[in-house]
């Protein structure tokens, strides 16, 4: 008991700022969602597709006037024992922690079924502009959990590897981006019965993810040292990006893909209403 309460107390202390993908991924990963749905759903969308992704990246901006903000892009895996180990109920989960402890350390799966209603409302109310903006904010925070370093307590990487959450989400996007223009992947919606319990299969497949990302980052910098390198040069972007830059652009299109998945849910808990 007293190991966890002081894990707890480190994963607190350690709880990242939030931000993850960055504009330039949050706009290609929300553009992608649209041309994963069906025509159904798509055509509610038509003539607004620049206004979903103009407001993808804008629940980052809301954490400057709302402290409660950065915890729900996030959920820390370890203090729970391990992603595969968080409970799919919220009052169990805070049950768990305790409630400081559980605001602190990350609520992003149950801040996506949130979100999932909302855009069923908007849906129901018939506002196709309430439902581009309700389909960019879930399409921001189902896009933080396809991140592996938003599952746990090594956000920014272990001891020795500062910075390991921009060079990976933000650095090397932008560098792919430079090399050849990346859209997410087309891969088609379709209805999941289980949709409400997909964000905690993608918080533990995000987690098992965490210990390849930060071998990569290593092996990048130990290659760029051998060779002379200081700092994050050439050598080390070039070893970095054979490592994870195909992994980064899975990552990108089954956020895209996944967000599509929820606004098919959202809209069957909508009845499936015609714009």
């Amino acid at each position: 008991m007293r190991r966890t309460r002081l894990l707890i107390a480190l994963a607190i202390l350690l709880s990242p700022p939030g931000q993850a993908w960055g504009v330039l991924g949050h706009r290609l990963l929300a553009a992608g969602a649209l041309r994963d749905l069906p025509p159904e759903v798509a055509v509610w969308y038509e003539g607004r597709e620049a206004r979903v992704a103009d407001h993808a990246a804008d629940p980052d901006a809301w954490r400057e006037g709302d402290p409660l903000e950065a915890p729900r892009h996030f959920l820390n895996g370890e203090p729970y024992g391990g992603a595969g180990e968080v409970p799919h109920g919220e009052l169990a989960a805070q049950g768990r922690l305790g409630a400081e402890a559980f605001r602190a350390l990350g609520q992003v799966p149950w801040v996506i079924q949130a979100r999932t209603l909302a855009l069923a409302q908007a849906f129901r109310s018939g506002d196709r502009d309430r439902v581009a903006l309700e389909t960019a904010w879930l399409s921001h925070y189902v896009g933080d959990l396809q991140v592996p370093l938003h599952t746990t307590v090594h956000f920014d990487g272990e001891p020795g590897q500062a910075g390991l959450h921009a060079r990976w989400e933000s650095q090397l996007l932008e560098r792919l981006e430079a090399q050849a223009p990346f859209e997410p992947e087309v891969r088609p919606a379709v209805p999941d019965p289980g949709a409400w319990s997909l964000p905690f299969a993608w918080l533990a497949e995000s987690f098992a993810q965490v210990p390849e990302l930060l071998e990569a980052d290593r092996e990048a910098r130990a290659v760029a040292v051998r060779s002379g390198e200081g700092g994050y040069g050439p050598i080390y972007w070039g070893v970095f990006q054979d490592l994870q830059g195909e992994r980064l652009k899975l990552r990108l299109s089954l956020a895209a893909h996944r967000t599509a998945v929820m606004v098919l849910e959202a809209w069957r808990l909508a009845e499936r209403p015609l714009p």
